[in-house]
């Protein structure tokens, strides 16, 4: 199997927002290993079991390439539902040419 890194930021409907780092079982479950976390700017490498994960950290998985999307979904969360703005009426776009010489 191909070795894979990532970061993963813990997003904030994640559903490990606030649990302890060890509740994730990376190493059994997963096959992946946490190689680091960042956490408002601080690094900290090979962060321990009872480090409370939040809003924003992000943690850098190590493992095969298979194995990082159960994972990565899980730490991420469910992205935010964001409403985009629908256009009612075209809007027009104007491109002037410029000439280079």
């Amino acid at each position: 199997t191909d070795a894979s890194c990532q970061w993963v930021r813990v997003q904030s409907l994640s559903p490990m927002k606030g649990k302890l780092l060890n509740t994730l079982n990376t190493d059994q479950q997963y096959r992946v290993q946490i190689q680091a976390l960042r956490h408002k700017g601080e690094f900290i490498r090979f962060p321990t079991g009872d480090t409370v994960l939040k809003e924003g950290d992000r943690l850098l998985l190590c493992g095969a390439a298979s194995d990082m999307p159960a994972i990565a979904d899980l730490i991420q969360g469910p992205l935010p539902n964001l409403e985009i703005p629908v256009l009612t009426e075209p809007s027009e776009t104007v491109i002037e040419s410029v000439e280079v010489t």
